[in-house]
């Protein structure tokens, strides 16, 4: 069999058998990966949608929390005692980990409280708004690298769930089909073979 349409099987009830088997596995195989492709396809949509959204809100966010800054400093707020209260709230990133249809997904998150105490004296109100600000800029920058990270890691399995089903749609599953289809044929001809032998040598015991 030098045939590379079909398996390199011979022709017996045996390789049929197998051959079968093999066949309803990769179809059984095939379906629970184009579930997960599609499952996975619709998270992706959804992800790349919110970051197109964020990527919209960062450069609005960029601009009211520099304006808010150069506001308080133009009223002769005392930008050093802006930084010194500032060290007071560190911000920790958080991460959690999801499932989702067998891809972990890593989310980041920030934790700070940048609300417990106001700024006092000259432009202190605006130096409060100006940090309030960044803190959500910087939420927001967090937010936006968390769904690139999930974006890249859907995107990566996507890929590869997908050149699986085309895998056993266009190669592994017709060269099992026509494997089996060449097994069936040679079989139903060794069993025509077989019977024509079978009659012939009746026939030649008759004549005896």
């Amino acid at each position: 069999m030098t045939d590379t349409s079909k398996l390199p099987l011979f022709a017996t009830r045996m390789n049929l058998q197998i051959v079968n088997q093999k066949i309803t596995a990769m179809l059984r195989g095939h379906r629970l990966l184009k579930l997960k492709a599609d499952a996975l396809t619709q998270q992706f949509l959804k992800i790349e949608e919110k970051y197109k959204t964020l990527d919209k809100n960062t450069m609005n966010l960029f601009k009211q929390a520099y304006l808010a800054l150069n506001k308080a400093q133009f009223l002769g707020a005392n930008i050093d005692l802006f930084i010194k209260n500032s060290e007071k709230y560190p911000a920790c990133l958080k991460t959690q980990k999801t499932i989702v249809s067998g891809v972990t997904l890593v989310h980041f998150s920030i934790e700070t409280n940048c609300n417990s105490e106001e700024i006092h004296g000259r432009g202190g109100f605006t130096f409060y708004d100006a940090r309030v600000k960044f803190k959500k800029l910087l939420e927001l920058l967090v937010e936006i690298c968390s769904i690139r990270n999930t974006y890249f890691s859907l995107k990566k399995t996507l890929d590869a769930t997908n050149r699986r089903v085309n895998s056993l749609e266009v190669l592994v599953i017709p060269r099992l089909l026509t494997t089996r289809k060449f097994i069936s044929t040679e079989l139903d001809e060794q069993e025509r073979e077989e019977f024509y032998r079978l009659k012939k040598i009746q026939k030649l015991n008759n004549n005896s």
